[in-house]
């Protein structure tokens, strides 16, 4: 296993997505890469322009390596609150999401996609919800002492399931995503 880092040497901070292409002359040897990203310039970063966040969060959603920009631990219940419905918690580190005091509140914005996908033949389903934090000190404090936590009520129609979630802090552009495959 190796690991390659890629620093670009152009400064083209322009919003665009830039492919990243990696090769191995080495026969049999399989690569695994991000399929790129986003040249976005931390002034872009605080603008949050819309069309920039939901490129991003596509180009997350498709990148077969996980992120690791937002660390988060995932749970499910099965056929919580019903029947083939599931009940999915996510904590997540509130450092990484970067929440910032304003006014005396702790207030942070962020996005979450929800891929669910029952087959493989199947398109995956893609739900997402944005979450504009506002926290008063006590809040807060809870938070960091035991994390982040979303709840999220997805359906389940199939006994495969693929389920990938990925969270983006708008402030900062740290991605975080996990996978889950289940058997019911």
């Amino acid at each position: 296993t190796y690991v390659l880092s890629y620093y670009p040497s152009h400064e083209q901070w322009d919003g665009h997505f830039q492919e990243v292409k990696v090769t191995v002359n080495r026969r049999g040897a399989v690569v695994r890469h991000r399929p790129g990203y986003l040249a976005v310039s931390d002034k872009l970063h605080e603008r949050g322009n819309p069309v920039d966040r939901e490129t991003a969060l596509a180009a997350a959603i498709a990148s077969p390596l996980e992120q690791t920009g937002i660390h988060m631990v995932a749970g499910l219940s099965h056929d919580m609150p019903s029947p083939g419905r599931l009940m999915l918690r996510l904590t997540m580190d509130p450092g990484d999401v970067q929440l910032i005091e304003k006014d005396g509140h702790w207030k942070g914005l962020l996005d979450v996609a929800y891929v669910q996908q029952s087959a493989e033949q199947m398109p995956a389903e893609i739900a997402r919800d944005r979450f504009n934090f506002d926290f008063m000190p006590d809040m807060y404090a809870k938070i960091q002492e035991k994390g982040l936590i979303i709840e999220k009520e997805l359906g389940m129609a199939a006994s495969k399931y693929h389920l990938k979630v990925v969270a983006r802090a708008i402030s900062t552009g740290a991605t975080g995503s996990v996978e889950i495959n289940t058997h019911r």
